[in-house]
């Protein structure tokens, strides 16, 4: 998103003392859908949880010592230093790290009194959840970068959006300064990591292959008139119908000279198109090793590695406008008349979080990336999916520490909703009338109007049916990523490649041939939604009064960010969800 005037925002705030502006030059990232995350914690994340609130009694709190800025930069070095222990690694116990960090801290700082492990424990709590929150100001500040902004001005935009229109300042910028470079604390907007090294030139034993040969029995086998394997087979095992995997093809071969079949200087015909694609199709859809379709194929590993790489760039190159993008007005008429006949009226989808075990996670992240629960590095993708298993929204990079919550303070999934450039959806929900679209999420979601929780341990017969009904709406977003996982083997095996961006790319592309494929095939789901429209049309249904139109820019993004958290128009609406559904759907059951 672009900041709607090409004018810097005025750095006008109230400046800390001492406060320094350094050189905003973090390591940078390639967009993701709207962005991509990138972040981490150490191994302190898996006895803590990122968002854990200091539980410290308030009578307590006005006793105990503060933390002086200095303090605080000792305590971040101890956690670095604890956390990258070579000897223990990610294995330590909880009480053991923060006593390590507490011995770390009294002996390289004077603290009156001496800092025990539950201090330390609780000052980083206070710590991370802010600089959580920061870090998600400071990306949103740099999604809507302008032309002509200079690092200051980004930094004054991320003050003004911390601020959310209250007197708060942020005060940990030394401290950030310190972490930024860590991937849990880095940002996660606007180019390419880097982390890929200069490998040093190594020779490599030439094997004759048969390119020729092999594309023939490719064609034999798939696509000539009278194929070996028929439609059944194909669609097995590229995943889509002919027609499809046929047209990526060509507009690759179109676009990308790499996917044309060309001769070397000896005359040599080289690999065809198809072979191209059918090795990244391959690798994608069953998971296997780079070197695993030389046989059939014939093709080295490392030009396997290339083809699946420059395959991946092509379809985000190609198809991203068009299959991973915000719903269309039409778009958003169908979801929402779907949505109101299952009991939803305003539900535009379901949000959830997903994690991809990471194999080959370098050892000095290992910490950061690895969550108790989980018990190996991951990272997390934040997706949006509707009835019909189409991913509207996808945000992926974060470490597998953070929770959805943290995930969610980073994510641009509200950004056209901040900025005004979401359309007003109006509608009824118990004769009581809203105008913000919402998503159906599980419990650790904020109680924002924009999501729509279960109730726990439900006591009253509507509030069980409301539970019910919405339990099994959510699920939308769990199909789909069972769908993704089983299409592509790829993202659910442990990822063996070394570099997060390529784990990006590839994500972003398997989400992009996954609505390819939903958008060929949802006519022949058992469920037909299309059924619902038609039984609008008898009238058997009345449709509510829609209004799509594009609202203008808001003239205060500060309301607009309050009006997203607002949690009293989440529990009136959640309440008149349950009455809703109770009214129409309690003889049904």
């Amino acid at each position: 998103m672009r900041y709607p005037s090409q004018t810097p925002p005025s750095s006008g705030h109230m400046p800390m003392v001492n406060e320094n502006f350094p050189s905003v030059d973090a390591p940078e990232f390639p967009e993701f859908s709207t962005q991509m995350s990138f972040g981490g914690n150490h191994p302190a994340a898996n006895h803590t949880t990122p968002n854990q609130e200091d539980t410290t009694p308030k009578s307590k709190k006005t006793q105990s010592p503060a933390w002086s800025t200095a303090q605080n930069l000792v305590l971040i070095s101890g956690w670095i230093n604890c956390g990258t222990s070579s000897v223990v690694g990610k294995n330590h116990r909880g009480e053991t790290f923060w006593r390590d960090i507490a011995e770390y801290c009294n002996e390289h700082c004077s603290f009156d009194p001496p800092r025990d492990g539950n201090a330390c424990r609780n000052r980083w709590n206070y710590m991370n959840k802010i600089l959580g929150k920061w870090i998600g100001a400071y990306d949103a500040a740099k999604r809507q970068q302008a032309s002509g902004w200079s690092d200051n001005d980004v930094l004054a935009k991320a003050r003004e959006i911390f601020a959310c229109g209250k007197n708060v300042q942020f005060t940990l910028m030394e401290e950030w300064m310190q972490l930024r470079d860590l991937p849990r604390f880095c940002s996660q907007v606007g180019g390419n990591s880097g982390s890929a090294s200069n490998r040093a030139p190594h020779s490599r034993k030439y094997v004759r292959k048969d390119h020729a040969a092999a594309n023939r029995r490719l064609i034999e086998d798939y696509f000539a008139n009278e194929p070996t394997y028929d439609d059944t087979m194909f669609r097995r095992r590229y995943r889509m119908q002919k027609h499809v995997f046929l047209r990526i093809g060509a507009d690759l071969s179109s676009s990308d000279n790499y996917f044309t079949q060309r001769v070397d200087a000896a005359y040599k015909e080289g690999i065809s198109p198809l072979t191209k694609c059918t090795t990244a199709m391959r690798m994608l859809a069953y998971g296997v090793a780079a070197d695993a379709v030389d046989e059939y194929i014939k093709i080295g590993g490392t030009t396997a590695l290339e083809c699946l790489r420059r395959f991946c760039k092509g379809i985000i190159r190609l198809y991203e406008h068009e299959y991973l993008r915000a719903p269309t007005e039409d778009d958003l008429q169908k979801i929402l008349h779907v949505c109101e006949m299952r009991g939803f009226p305003g539900m535009i989808g379901s949000i959830d979080c997903m994690h991809w075990e990471w194999k080959n996670c370098p050892k000095a992240w290992e910490g950061q990336f690895t969550r108790g629960d989980k018990g190996t590095t991951t990272v997390i993708l934040e997706a949006v999916a509707s009835h019909d298993l189409w991913i509207w929204h996808a945000f992926f990079g974060c470490p597998g520490t953070l929770n959805d919550i943290n995930v969610l303070d980073r994510s641009p999934v509200f950004d056209d909703v901040e900025q005004g450039k979401a359309p007003n959806v109006n509608y009824f929900v118990n004769q009581r009338p809203y105008n913000m679209t919402y998503y159906l999420a599980d419990g650790i979601y904020p109680s924002y109007p924009t999501f729509v929780k279960s109730i726990r341990l439900p006591q009253s017969e509507p509030d069980k049916l409301f539970a019910q009904v919405q339990e099994g709406c959510r699920k939308d977003i769990e199909r789909a990523f069972g769908v993704l996982q089983a299409r592509f083997k790829i993202i659910r095996e442990p990822a063996r490649l070394w570099d997060i961006v390529d784990l990006g790319i590839i994500m972003r592309s398997c989400i992009i041939l996954h609505n390819m494929i939903v958008e060929d095939e949802r006519d022949s789901y058992a469920q037909r939604w299309t059924d619902f429209e038609q039984s609008g049309e008898g009238g058997s249904s009345t449709p509510q009064p829609y209004s799509t139109e594009v609202l203008p820019a808001f003239a205060n993004h500060v309301r607009a960010r309050s009006e997203l958290r607002d949690s009293n128009v989440h529990h009136e609406l959640q309440a008149d969800l349950v009455k809703h559904i109770w009214t129409n759907f309690a003889n049904a059951s």
